[in-house]
């Protein structure tokens, strides 16, 4: 279990739900961003999220999250504060 506090910052623009396709994380420099596949009434779209300045990021697979990482934040943008 993680020792940092976690903020929500945001919602996801679509439900994780409606997702047809993995997230792909792109970090070309100047920004980070995460793009998905959704439908939403039965048209298929690509979106995403996109973080402008970016100094850093940290990356954790889904495979190795615990529940602690995703309780009462999913769908959402959050902050863990404090983490290593």
């Amino acid at each position: 279990m993680s020792s940092g506090q976690k903020v929500q910052r945001g919602l996801l623009p679509v439900p994780s739900t409606s997702f047809t396709s993995d997230v792909v994380l792109e970090a070309p420099g100047g920004y980070v961003a995460l793009f998905f596949e959704f439908r939403r009434d039965g048209e298929a779209y690509r979106g995403g999220v996109r973080f402008e300045k970016t100094r850093a990021y940290q990356f954790r697979t889904e495979s190795l999250c615990t529940a602690w990482h995703v309780e009462g934040v999913y769908d959402t943008i959050a902050e863990v504060v404090g983490s290593s």
